[in-house]
């Protein structure tokens, strides 16, 4: 029954787990201030382009006085119009054609708002457990880094020996 099914496997020895070595939390987290190499001054900018004198700045000169406007110029302030009353209107007649387009626009603004309203929804829990995923995360990835420190030691004594 070699033949078909293969040879029975051996047992293999159970190697022991090697405990994993818990990392500071302080090792996950980014350096909150930046080196000052990266800033480059004006003063050094200036120097680079070979102006080590400033540029003077030129004087503005005032600006001259607008002669007043003669009475004659003038314009005289007319009185808006005024509309007549609605009452004395009379019926307002709107193309069949026009109210109809007019309506299908009001559905499709409501659908759009529907889906505006859900997007910003979505938005506020979002920003709202924003810190609650990060913190996950930064737990995901110790515990991640972790295992892979299992791994390797396994993997590297296993080779070691």
């Amino acid at each position: 029954m070699g033949w078909l099914f293969g040879k029975k496997k051996k047992a293999v020895p159970k190697v022991p787990f090697p405990e994993g070595k818990m990392i500071d939390e302080r090792a996950l987290r980014f350096p909150t201030s930046f080196s000052t190499e990266r800033v480059i001054e004006p003063e050094r900018i200036k120097e680079a382009a070979g102006m080590k004198e400033s540029l003077p700045v030129p004087e503005l000169s005032p600006k001259p006085v607008m002669p007043a406007i003669p009475s004659s110029f003038k314009r005289e302030v007319k009185q808006p119009l005024s509309f007549p009353p609605r009452s004395t209107l009379g019926p307002l007649y709107i193309n069949v054609e026009v109210y109809q387009q007019v309506l299908g626009r009001l559905e499709d603004l409501k659908k759009e708002f529907t889906i505006l309203n859900e997007k910003n929804r979505s938005l506020e829990t979002s920003e709202f457990n924003e810190e609650g995923h990060f913190e996950k995360m930064q737990r995901s990835v110790k515990v991640l880094h972790d295992r892979l420190l299992q791994i390797d030691k396994t993997l590297f004594k296993a080779q070691g020996e």
